[in-house]
């Protein structure tokens, strides 16, 4: 689906839950105060950060939907990231508020006289709200929009918050229990909790977090599907924005094929994961001497030494440079994260591992690095 029309179709959602969860706050604060309940007051600014979630959420589609320009030359989706962090932001402060007001009715009780047009209140909004939910879900399964499906999410918290107030008000009518101060207290760290998650995900976005796993083995397989194809690895992924994705990665091909043929493979993959995918695919070619005997040999005694340092490290690209009397060999070692290995001891270890498994005169210059994927 187009970027301009994916936009359109989330704004139009967007716009509903802004009126919707606005609706639902001035109905439920009219009630609370009427009667004084914090909880049912609560449950208002609930709704109302939602319909700021849904509001700013709309404004990020807005802005995401921008063509790229000379400033910005990989567009401007990161918009809807830069939203969500708002919106946790606010979502932040409104909790603070209704737990530190919630303590407040905990310590100094308050008697509440639950009126019937609360119930009546309280049960609409439940309804509501998991039709606004089922409503979001769908259009994200239309969509793909993490924005849109967290709102889903959150319009379900929602119906689940109001329905314990609901509880919370008739076990306080019918044992006259003080539980108003604390079904405030609930639901503001339920809020809390909300905001905490949102920001920490956004923030994850923003900084590069690693890929799905889905999206990593869609890539590999749409790589390894091309005509020559013996491997790949240093697949990279970089986001910016929803539509707005690009990724890199290493492609092992026989050494025996000319440059001409390898372009030509790399381009043909690179169009076809384009046009399924709709994610910017560069490739650099590896080639591997495949009639070398003594590559396979070699390869075993390094994965072996590998394997003695951490089970984790996997080893690639591996190939033989003969260089004066000796040949030197150079491959790529991917390390897990917390693994402390420098370039000198990775070059002694395999050199040493290498001459006792094999024999000759081979130095090991691997280059160590890390997995961009999330692997280790």
């Amino acid at each position: 689906m187009k970027q301009e029309k994916r936009s359109r179709q989330a704004e139009r959602v967007s716009a509903v839950a802004v009126a919707v969860n606005l609706l639902l706050f001035v109905m439920k604060l009219v009630t609370g105060r009427s009667m004084g309940a914090m909880s049912v007051i609560a449950d208002a600014y609930n709704n109302l950060s939602d319909a700021a979630t849904a509001a700013v959420g709309l404004l990020g589609f807005v802005l995401a939907v921008r063509p790229a320009d000379r400033e910005h030359p990989y567009g401007h989706a990161r918009y809807e990231y830069l939203a969500a962090l708002l919106v946790s932001a606010g979502q932040l402060t409104v909790s603070i508020g209704l737990i530190s007001s919630s303590f407040s009715r905990i310590l100094s009780p308050r008697p509440v006289e639950w009126m019937g047009r609360a119930w009546i209140v309280l049960g609409i909004a439940i309804v509501v709200k998991l039709l606004l939910a089922a409503f979001n879900l769908a259009a994200d399964r239309r969509l793909q929009s993490g924005t849109l499906r967290a709102a889903a999410l959150d319009s379900l918290s929602d119906a689940g918050a109001t329905a314990a107030v609901l509880v919370g008000g008739a076990l306080s009518r019918r044992y006259s229990l003080p539980l108003d101060g604390y079904m405030g207290l609930a639901i503001g760290c339920l809020i809390f909790a909300g905001a905490l998650s949102l920001c920490r995900e956004t923030i994850t976005s923003l900084l590069g977090g690693i890929p799905s796993a889905a999206d990593i083995g869609m890539l590999e397989k749409d790589i390894l599907e091309g005509r020559e194809v013996l491997g790949v690895h240093d697949l990279q992924i970089h986001d910016y924005g929803p539509g707005h994705r690009y990724a890199s990665a290493h492609v092992e091909l026989p050494a025996a094929l000319s440059s001409l043929e390898s372009h030509a493979i790399l381009d043909e993959i690179e169009r076809r994961v384009a046009a399924e995918t709709e994610i910017s695919l560069v490739l650099h070619c590896d080639p591997v001497l495949t009639e070398d005997e003594k590559l396979p040999v070699i390869a075993d005694a390094l994965r072996r030494t590998a394997e003695k340092m951490d089970t984790r490290i996997t080893l690639h690209d591996i190939r033989v440079v003969p260089v004066g009397g000796a040949e030197q060999v150079r491959f790529d070692c991917v390390t897990p994260f917390g693994l402390k290995l420098t370039q000198a001891e990775a070059e002694e270890r395999f050199t040493a591992g290498l001459k006792e498994q094999v024999g000759g005169n081979y130095v090991c210059l691997p280059l160590v690095e890390h997995s961009f994927t999330g692997e280790g």
